[in-house]
């Protein structure tokens, strides 16, 4: 599933049905107007939409194009078997050439179909014909180990007869997502998506109120008969309580707070409350910094004590920078009086290029359980487990098996205090959802009929891993389909090409060829906002820390314009757009910097090109200011890379930087410009990845 930070960890996306139907019947009940309809509705990223209308379409036309759009609707909707099997449409057409992502593609949905052998096959033809050296690269070499390991996982689950893993009833599962469950002196709790109704300005009838899911934390005393309700004091109107976790002495609980007021840019931060005298938990209290980060999300709190040092330690998950990419997992020694030194990252066996999430210290074994979507496993993401050892190393993570994992997504790992019995939340089949296929995450319980395994012999060693941000696995770039108009023809200088010549031919450069157009991405209006100069001192590091705190923000006003089950679709894409672009071409960015310096060191001489551009939203003169202070934004962030290490080449002419301002005339049809519809002129993906600076050639001199 997608790489999403905070809560959307487990809020699996809910799907939407057929609200385009009416539409086209109106519109004439012929197949150009179903497959106008199905690529309209891939385009504003409806994929369950597309889906219907695609599988309709391929009643009378049974083309490769019309097969991989469906293929890519299914895969983007989970309904992985469907995928699967139009995928395989187009490998055995003569097409197949022209979708250089194809077989990657086709190697999830057979892995998250169990079909391990034939998965592991799809990704070495993957390999043996991709040139990139990326993240897809690497995830799908991992993956071919994963499906080898996933073989031999499937042949020794644990007995049926040592572990029984029971869906809880009704009374918790939800056709929405439930998850974090965990028990309090006998009662459960856990989190689970609720709507809220909020009055909206201009709304007077009650019938007016808008309707969003938002997670709750919950408790019942007895889950088979009694409903969870919300639990006092720890629920806000309109806003994300979920993820709690009890202190060692029972004193606290521990949970996830996103606020929804938009001066604190909706960021998802770790809360905590005092048991009081009546039983009832007080108001909570926001740990401070560090432990908490003004530019990163913090989720996932989980209290362990440390008998050595007679401290309590906090766990917990975030995408701050020092990380090993995505979500990690970090801890910190906690003071009862919030006194905190700096958290630290815990390391890379057991954080990795994709997301590491859910911790959960067993204290009695000294081992941290926690949820990955890279270490060797059997679907999306795994429970594994680590043991702790001197001096703050830790052991090769341990894959629970089956049934504790499945070729879904497996994560939310638990003990209870008789260490035999927990929970886990999972999307496999079976749990309750909208839709036929995998959605959302249940709450499962398990009776382990004796003590957790040892060690076995499915350790999984683990590679140190090299520091990235990686894009979602599942959700990766969307395709384009066909548009009713073409944009406007843009007018570009005469010296700025657009494809990439006589580059010299070390493998250097062949990574440098590889790695360009690199953009970096800005919030609206910047840098330097409402002003009209060409020029900026913000330096980017400011700007990008600014905008990837407003990742909350941007999902919930884009997604409040629709009805919840499609919202929680949309907040996917959102989240999508700013671990890929935001977050992954930053990265990208200074390692291509890295390699130009070689071969700038090695003796060449180069001319780059940097474009800056703008959404429509304001007028197209103050957009051709805002576009050249963008530029300047870049070619700052550049020229000081590395203590000005660039600086040399550019004095001496061995780099000369080109600049092109394009400001909105390259933005494409249908983006919108309404200062009135800010959710889709500013919050939208389709205005967002118009917002850039874009280092789009390299050329010799």
């Amino acid at each position: 599933m997608k790489n999403r930070s905070n809560l959307t960890t487990a809020l699996c996306c809910a799907l939407t049905v057929f609200f385009l139907l009416p539409f086209v019947a109106v519109q004439g009940q012929n197949l150009k107007a179903y497959e106008k309809a199905a690529d309209d509705a891939f385009a504003k990223q409806e994929y369950y939409n597309a889906m219907h209308y695609y599988d309709i379409v391929l009643k009378s036309k049974k083309t490769s194009g019309i097969y991989y759009k469906y293929a890519e609707s299914c895969r983007l909707s989970y309904a992985y078997q469907a995928a699967e099997e139009a995928y395989k449409k187009v490998i055995d057409s003569k097409d197949k050439g022209r979708y250089p992502m194809l077989e990657y593609y086709y190697g999830l949905t057979l892995k998250h179909n169990a079909k391990y052998s034939e998965a592991k096959r799809a990704f070495k033809y993957f390999l043996d014909r991709y040139k990139k050296d990326n993240f897809y690269k690497a995830k799908a070499a991992q993956e071919m180990k994963s499906c080898d390991f996933a073989k031999q996982l499937v042949k020794r689950p644990i007995p049926e007869n040592e572990l029984e893993i029971t869906h809880l009833s009704e009374q918790v599962n939800t056709k929405y997502s439930d998850f974090g469950a965990h028990e309090i002196e006998g009662e459960l709790y856990y989190s689970s998506l609720r709507f809220d109704r909020k009055r909206e300005k201009g709304e007077k009838k009650e019938k007016d109120l808008h309707k969003r899911l938002v997670a709750k934390l919950l408790s019942t005393p007895d889950h088979e008969k009694e409903k969870g309700k919300e639990v006092e004091n720890l629920n806000l109107p309109y806003e994300h309580s979920a993820n709690s976790a009890l202190s060692h002495d029972g004193k606290y609980v521990y949970f996830t707070r996103c606020s929804g007021k938009r001066t604190d840019s909706l960021r998802c931060e770790i809360y905590r409350s005092e048991k009081l005298d009546n039983g009832k938990w007080s108001a909570p209290e926001r740990l401070p910094n560090p432990i908490n980060s003004n530019t990163a999300t913090t989720t996932h709190p989980n209290l362990a004590w440390d008998n050595t040092s007679n401290s309590e330690w906090l766990y917990f998950s975030s995408n701050r920078a020092g990380g090993q990419g995505g979500m990690d997992i970090w801890r910190v020694e906690l003071k009862e009086d919030l006194a905190a030194s700096e958290p630290y990252n815990l390391g890379n066996v057991i954080n990795s290029k994709d997301a590491e999430v859910t911790p959960f210290y067993d204290n009695k074994n000294d081992r941290l359980y926690f949820a990955s979507r890279w270490h060797l496993g059997l679907g999306g993401y795994d429970i594994f487990y680590s043991e702790a050892k001197p001096h703050g190393e830790w052991g090769a993570p341990v894959n629970l098996g089956i049934p504790f994992n499945s070729a879904a997504n497996d994560l939310y790992f638990v003990i209870n205090e008789n260490d035999t019995t927990g929970y886990i939340a999972s999307n496999r089949d079976g749990s309750r959802s909208l839709t036929k296929e995998a959605c959302c995450n249940d709450i499962y319980h398990y009776a382990y009929l004796k003590t957790l395994p040892p060690d076995t012999p499915d350790v999984v060693q683990i590679d140190t891993p090299d520091v990235v941000v990686v894009p979602p696995v599942d959700t990766p770039d969307i395709v384009e389909v066909p548009v009713d108009t073409p944009p406007d023809v843009v007018t570009v200088p005469v010296d700025t090409p657009t494809t990439i010549v006589e580059v010299p031919t070390t493998d250097v450069v062949k990574e440098l060829d590889d790695l360009l157009p690199l953009s970096l991405y800005f919030h609206n209006d910047e840098p330097d906002s409402n002003v009209s100069v060409k020029f900026t001192n913000t330096p980017y590091e400011k700007s990008y820390a600014y905008y990837t705190s407003l990742i909350e923000d941007y999902k919930a006003e884009y997604s409040n314009q629709f009805n919840p089950e499609r919202a929680a679709v949309e907040q996917g894409i959102v989240q999508q757009f700013f671990d890929d672009k935001v977050r992954g071409e930053y990265n990208r960015t200074q390692e291509f910097f890295d390699k130009l310096l070689v071969v700038l060191e090695k003796g060449a001489k180069l001319k780059l090109y940097i474009r800056g551009y703008t959404s429509p939203k304001a007028e197209k003169s103050y957009n051709v200011a805002l576009a050249s202070r963008r530029v300047a934004s870049l070619r700052s962030f550049m020229m000081r890379y590395k203590g000005e290490a660039f600086k040399q080449y550019v004095d001496n002419k061995s780099l000369i930087i080109k600049e092109a301002i394009l400001g909105e005339s390259a933005v494409p049809r249908g983006v919108s410009d309404d200062h009135k519809d800010p959710a889709n002129s500013i919050y939208s993906v389709a205005a967002s990845q118009e917002r850039k600076a874009e280092i789009s050639v390299l050329i010799r001199q």
